[in-house]
Formats: C-alpha cells, sequence, structure tokens
C-alpha cells in the first residue's frame, strides 16, 4: 500500500505516549452487575410478595380457629347435658371434642362455684401445606346456669276460637295454689284473664260466664299460634325433643299417682317407670318439687280425679274429664276440650288450635293464673336449665397467654 501514489503511512507512537482507552472490560462488568441487582430485586420481589400471601393465610387461619373454638363453647352451653355435667366435683373437669370441615375443637369444662363454670375451649384449623405448625387459639368463657325465661301475661293464651261455658272461671289474678303457700312467695300482678289474637273469636255459652283479670278479656291482633308454643328461647321441636316423659298418639290417662322408690337410705322420687307427674298435694313431700316435663305426641285424654304437675306440651288435642288437676304450664297445639266434671288448671294455659276448630271450657272448668305454679314447673326442670355466658366481661382471648 505504500506504493500508492500519496498514501502515508502513520508513524509510531513516540516513547512515553499514551494509547486509547479500551473500555470492553467495564461494559462487561457493569452489564453483569445489573443483572445480578435486577435479579436480587425479582427474588425479593417474589420472597416478600410469598411472605404476605403467607401472612394473609396465617391471620385467616387464627381468625378461622378463634371461630372454632367459638363454635365448640357454643355448642357445649346450647347442648347442656345436666346429668353429665352438674354432678363434677369442685375442681373437676370435663373435655368434649368435636370436629368439623375446617378443623377441630375441644371444650374443657371446670366448675368453679355453685352454678358457675369455666369453659376454656381451643380451635385448631386443618394442617396445610406450605404453612409451619397449625395456628390455634383459646377462648376462655365464664358462664352460668340459667332457666328457661317463661312469662304467662294471664291464665288462657289462644289464638283462634274459644267457647266459655257459664258454670267454667278463667281468673288472671296471680294466687297461690292451695296448699302451696309454704313454698309459694307472695302473688304479684294481675294478669289477663284471656289474651286472644281476637275478642270477637270468644263465644260465651249461656248466662254469665265467671271471667276475671287485668283486664278479664285482651286482644293482641299480632298473637300467632306459633308464638304460644315456645318456651322462653326454645321452639316446640326443641322443647319437646328434652321431655323426659313421651306418651304416644292417642293415649288415654285414667290414674296417677306419685312414683316414689327408696334408694340409698332415702326416698326419692322415681323416674324410670313413670306412673305419676309429681305430687301437688304434697309440695314438700318426697315427689312435690319433681315437675317432668310432659310430651303427647298426639291426642291426649285425662279422665282421672288425680293431679299431676310440671310442663305438658301436647301435639294433638287435649280433653280434660272428670276433675283431673294439673300445676304448672301447659301448651296444647291443638285445641282444648274441658268438660264432664270439670278439670282444673293452676299456672297458664296456652292453646294453638292449630286444627282451626275453637276450643270449649265447660262443667266446672277452672283456670287459675298462678306464677308460682308457671315458676317452680320451669326452674326445677333440669331439661329446661341452660348455661349462658356471664352478661359482662363473661370471655377473654387466651391465645396470647398460651405463648411462652
Amino acid at each position: 500500500m505504500s506504493g500508492w501514489p500519496g498514501f502515508k503511512a502513520p508513524s509510531p507512537p513516540e516513547s512515553g505516549g499514551r494509547a486509547l482507552p479500551d473500555n470492553g472490560g467495564f461494559a462487561l462488568a457493569a452489564a453483569v452487575s445489573a443483572l445480578v441487582v435486577i435479579g436480587l430485586v425479582v427474588t425479593s420481589g417474589f420472597y416478600f410478595a410469598r411472605k404476605e400471601v403467607q401472612s394473609r393465610e396465617i391471620s385467616r387461619e387464627a381468625a378461622v380457629s378463634f371461630y372454632l373454638a367459638e363454635l365448640g363453647a357454643m355448642k357445649v352451653m346450647s347442648e347442656w347435658d345436666p346429668s353429665a355435667f352438674e354432678s363434677l366435683p369442685p375442681g373437676g373437669s370435663t373435655t368434649i371434642r368435636g370436629t368439623t370441615g375446617e378443623g377441630s375443637w375441644s371444650v374443657t369444662l371446670t366448675p368453679v362455684a355453685p352454678g358457675r363454670f369455666l369453659l376454656r375451649s381451643v380451635g385448631s384449623t386443618n394442617p396445610r401445606p406450605g404453612l409451619a405448625g397449625t395456628p390455634t387459639r383459646e377462648l376462655g368463657i365464664m358462664t352460668r346456669l340459667s332457666p328457661a325465661e317463661v312469662r304467662p301475661r294471664g291464665a288462657v293464651s289462644a289464638w283462634g276460637g274459644l267457647a266459655i261455658g257459664a258454670s267454667s272461671r278463667i281468673d288472671g289474678n296471680d294466687r297461690i295454689p292451695p296448699g302451696w303457700e309454704d313454698v309459694c312467695d307472695s302473688p304479684g300482678p294481675a294478669g289477663a284473664g284471656i289474651l286472644v289474637d281476637n275478642l270477637d273469636g270468644i263465644t260465651y255459652l249461656g248466662g254469665a260466664v265467671d271471667l276475671r283479670g287485668a283486664p278479664p278479656g285482651q286482644e293482641q291482633a299480632e298473637l300467632t299460634s306459633d308464638s304460644l308454643l315456645t318456651l322462653g328461647s326454645l321452639s316446640w321441636m326443641e322443647a319437646r325433643k328434652r321431655a323426659e316423659i313421651v306418651l304416644p298418639e292417642n293415649t288415654t290417662v285414667t290414674g296417677l299417682h306419685p312414683d316414689s322408690v327408696f334408694v340409698d337410705g332415702q326416698w326419692v322420687c322415681g323416674r324410670n317407670s313413670r306412673i305419676g307427674w309429681g305430687d301437688p298435694d304434697h309440695p314438700s313431700g318426697t315427689c312435690g318439687g319433681d315437675f317432668p316435663l310432659i310430651y303427647a305426641a298426639g291426642d291426649l285424654d285425662i279422665r282421672s280425679p288425680d293431679a299431676g304437675q310440671g310442663i305438658l306440651l301436647v301435639e294433638g288435642d287435649l280433653s280434660i274429664q272428670e276433675g283431673f288437676r294439673f300445676h304448672g304450664l301447659v301448651l296444647v297445639k291443638g285445641r282444648v276440650e274441658i268438660s264432664g266434671g270439670g278439670g282444673r288448671i293452676y299456672g297458664a294455659l296456652r292453646i294453638g288450635n292449630a286444627g282451626l276448630k275453637p276450643s270449649s271450657m265447660e262443667g266446672l272448668a277452672l283456670v287459675q293464673f298462678s306464677r308460682c305454679a308457671v315458676s317452680r314447673a320451669v326452674v326445677a326442670n333440669p331439661a329446661l336449665t341452660r348455661l349462658r355466658p356471664l352478661k359482662t366481661r363473661g370471655w377473654v382471648d387466651l391465645s396470647l397467654a398460651r405463648r411462652p
């Protein structure tokens, strides 16, 4: 090329001169560093995102565990078994367990005072892949025994028609049943004689009817058949499941007497083979405090001059004759017929008249309002006793106390 015209070859650099810089190695290092930084950012993003998801899952599992603990406590309280739990000695305890699709719960029940129980309920979710351990929560609830709250507003409460004979008496004034002066407090305010959805549905059969109360007759348009057939917070279905005596359909009762038996050196009221419904004639006697919950699965016909007490639930119609006496609360889904020598009810009577045929009270029938009779029947009945949380400061989350 040196032979080309006008071409001059470059002269070599003199000693001590500078060579042009080569930046190829720095660019490679910068690119690698950038890739490392980007990788760290992406990895950190995935890491923190995963941690956020795990945190949410743990929070959810902890919340579910708490609800499981609450579920266990509510189930024990709603399915209270007096025979199994109220016999626990002071300081003793028992544990009830259950499972659901989400997990499990266990409730330890400890009596701390008469009528007071501490429930320690632990809820745990099912193990899940990706979560370390099984989240658990513990709930403590202080509870008390509480009977059903049944507060009749008068002697007879009825939905539908009601026919009353001239020789019958319905008295809404609160009175103590005969012979119960030593076991009852003083009478309270008077209730209504008859409480109905429509006063025009009452028929008077011949002459003046002995109807007393404050007022003697009261109309309550919103009254329904279902509202009359409850025991406090218990529905009709729930109440009949707790019956201690179950009578088959179309039962006729012709005689009752107290069923006392000798057990462990003392007389107690029998519970195995029942031929008596308590002993209202001797309220301080062996069976005087026995108030069974009786359920008749269909029509019930009582033809007896005897007496009984407690809570009577009749799925069908109720017929009372020959002067039978009952002390307590009577709930009838169908109609009521009192005739043939009459019958007496001390306490309260509720009639659903489900068949739409009116009830009738004739032949010296008597329904006498008595808060004492109703109260004794309800309070003395263990089947109606419930375990309820204390109204104030009744529960505490014990989960933090379980951590070391």
